[in-house]
């Protein structure tokens, strides 16, 4: 009786171990605040009717391997993907859930490109009529 109260805890805690595991995510989670392109942000000043309240909104996200921000080679993935802001300008989405585009390599996602050798950069372009009219808005090393 003893062993089979033993076995069985052991088999509860095995279930519930496995189950309690995190999940593979497959993304880089994003989030930001659409301003327009005549909105200059200012620490700690509000920018009043610059930003894009409650608007679908399109985004192009390319990673590169690359020395600096300026030496940028192929692209190792790059997506497109429409959302909507909230009331502030606010929006949050996942890289890695959008279109990939002819200029992303066959097959490429988040979880294939080699993160080991680096370093990386994440460059993000919009267009604020939620059409395919992108225009930079910036190039940043992944950290």
């Amino acid at each position: 009786m003893r062993k089979f109260f033993t076995l069985s805890f052991l088999l509860i805690f095995v279930c519930v171990a496995g189950y309690a595991q995190v999940p593979v995510v497959d993304g880089i989670s994003y989030q930001a605040v659409a301003v327009d392109e005549n909105g200059v942000e200012i620490p700690g000043v509000d920018i009043n009717g610059n930003i894009i309240p409650n608007k679908t909104i399109s985004l192009r996200f390319t990673i590169y391997q690359a020395s600096s921000a300026s030496t940028l080679g192929a692209p190792l993935y790059q997506e497109i993907q429409t959302t909507n802001t909230d009331a502030s300008g606010l929006f949050s989405l996942v890289i890695g859930k959008g279109t990939t585009t002819s200029q992303s390599p066959a097959n490429a996602t988040p979880l294939t490109i080699d993160w080991s050798v680096g370093p990386h950069f994440l460059s993000v372009e919009m267009d604020i009529k939620g059409g395919s009219n992108f225009k930079m808005m910036g190039t940043q090393q992944m950290q």
